[in-house]
């Protein structure tokens, strides 16, 4: 039987939860036929619950919408994503696919055989909000598919890349503190500060630039006097 929540507004952690018999069933009738593209979690998720309150009888409303984010898919990253909820507990996520060596014990039994339904991969982490179908159908009239929560960006930078930026700032600015670099760092990929703290690794890649910055100034400076002592020697 499907699950009540109190409050659909909540953030929420999703567990890995092993799917029934009945829920895999369900699954396979209701999305069967569907061609699910990659890169495209909104589109994907959407419209399978619209199309399910357009034309499955009520009883079928079990699956919603869910968007937030997801950690544990790439090193140091939250992402933005959207996903399927069953009976408002089971994560089914049609777009992500689980590279070999995460796959949950007891695998998929499902037709979406390398993504995650249910049994999330190891290591993998969804949080995120249940959007009612009247919210997602108001959206697509206002401007065709797209995220649905405001504030969190659809575009995360991939964790070297900003670790390289944030070498390069500190490098710039050796007198700006790591609250300032990593501040104009963000804001040149504009993502949110909610995207930036999934980067766990920026303190210690700045203090390690620091350190080198440091060594480097060390260096010139005995190099010059050096210099200075060999002119006035000769």
């Amino acid at each position: 039987m499907p699950q009540k929540r109190k409050n659909k507004t909540a953030w929420t952690i999703y567990l890995s939860i092993k799917p029934t018999d009945e829920q895999i069933s369900f699954l396979t009738r209701i999305l069967w036929g569907y061609r699910f593209r990659r890169h495209k979690c909104f589109w994907n998720a959407q419209r399978v619950v619209i199309d399910i309150d357009a034309n499955q009888p009520k009883g079928d409303w079990r699956l919603s919408y869910c968007e937030g984010y997801i950690s544990g898919c790439s090193e140091d990253l939250r992402v933005h994503h959207a996903w399927l909820l069953l009976d408002h507990c089971l994560v089914v996520d049609v777009t992500l696919r689980v590279p070999k060596g995460l796959a949950p014990e007891g695998g998929n039994r499902s037709f979406l055989k390398d993504r995650p339904v249910g049994l999330l991969p190891i290591g993998w982490q969804y949080k995120g909000v249940e959007v009612p179908v009247q919210e997602i159908t108001k959206g697509r009239l206002a401007g065709g598919c797209r995220a649905m929560l405001k504030g969190m960006s659809t575009v995360v930078p991939h964790a070297a890349e900003v670790y390289a930026r944030i070498e390069d700032i500190a490098s710039e600015l050796p007198d700006a503190g790591f609250s300032e670099v990593v501040e104009r760092v963000r804001r040149g990929y504009g993502t949110t500060r909610r995207d930036f703290a999934g980067f766990r690794r920026a303190k210690s890649v700045f203090s390690e630039c620091r350190k080198w910055v440091k060594q480097e100034a060390n260096l010139r400076a005995e190099w010059k006097l050096r210099r200075q002592q060999q002119a006035k020697t000769q």
